[in-house]
């Protein structure tokens, strides 16, 4: 900005035939042509679309790479219906042999839920409660729950 701002003190055709003489010129952008006459940036953008004057735009740069994401697992999907099948009852201790709540659940039990379908009530909400080793399921859940896809 050169002293005192000019942008003010032009009249609607000034200020139309000023930012035409700039591009003219060859202004580079239109916050060179805002730094020119004393405004800012948005104000010739908004001017300049208003008026259907066309202003100089930068050159798009392609944008940067996006990195590459991690491989997924592979997920098998089928048409066909959704097969549940049976396990076969392990042999579980009769202080387990209920389950716990959640609220029960201590540090070291299993997490796994016990129920078949949803919706469920809270008093039905139990979960196997055996000891685990390391995680949040014993052995036998964390063999179901931790699979490798198929190949």
């Amino acid at each position: 900005m050169n002293g005192d701002p000019l942008w003010p003190r032009l009249n609607l055709g000034e200020k139309k035939l000023a930012i035409r003489a700039a591009v003219a010129e060859g202004a580079p952008s239109a916050a060179y042509i805002a730094q020119q006459m004393g405004t800012t940036k948005n104000a010739i953008i908004g001017f300049a679309d208003r008026h259907k004057i066309p202003l100089p735009r930068k050159a798009h740069t392609k944008p940067a790479p996006k990195p590459t994401p991690r491989p997924r697992m592979a997920v098998k999907r089928t048409s066909g219906p959704i097969v549940t099948v049976a396990r076969a009852p392990r042999d579980i201790g009769p202080e387990i042999a209920g389950g716990v709540t959640l609220m029960d659940a201590g540090r070291g039990q299993c997490r796994w839920p016990l129920w078949d379908a949803l919706p469920l009530e809270a008093s039905c909400a139990k979960f196997c409660g055996a000891a685990v080793d390391s995680g949040v399921y014993c052995a036998e859940h964390r063999a179901l729950a931790y699979t490798a896809p198929d190949e």
